[in-house]
């Protein structure tokens, strides 16, 4: 899935990958200080339209972006759809990727082992409840 495609191809500056509950007011502020700064941005709630399926719609948008944002709150890595959507960004060899640290700090995300971290306990409630384990090394 890593991307291999020339700039004329992308259809985005910019795809936000967020988790709703948790980061909504700063995504959609993000969104909208990049497109009136006449960027083409991509947030979910406001780039699908219609009968899109959601799932090709969004990796369509992390495919054909420039740039990918992850904005990393506590309940990121508790939504497969959130990991899923990062490690495809990450995948992407000729976007440049951005991380912002929403009320966490890099080193939750770096030391998933530690039980004080919110990413450890997602990941372990994700092996607890046998919910999936095919991802889990991936993430």
């Amino acid at each position: 899935m890593a991307s291999s495609s020339s700039s004329s191809n992308l259809l985005y500056d910019a795809f936000i990958s967020h988790r709703g509950p948790d980061v909504n007011t700063l995504a959609k502020q993000l969104y909208k200080f990049l497109q009136e700064r006449g960027c083409r941005a991509f947030l979910d709630c406001e780039e699908i339209e219609g009968e899109d399926p959601l799932p090709s719609a969004i990796q369509n948008g992390i495919c054909s972006s420039r740039v990918q944002i992850a904005i990393f709150s506590k309940g990121y890595a508790e939504s497969p759809w959130c990991l899923d959507e990062l490690l495809l960004m990450l995948q992407q060899t000729d976007a440049l990727f951005i991380p912002v640290f929403y009320d966490v700090q890099p080193w939750e995300l770096r030391h998933i082992w530690n039980v004080n971290s919110q990413y450890a306990a997602a990941f372990f409630d994700y092996e607890r409840q046998g919910r999936n384990l095919d991802k889990l090394g991936k993430w």
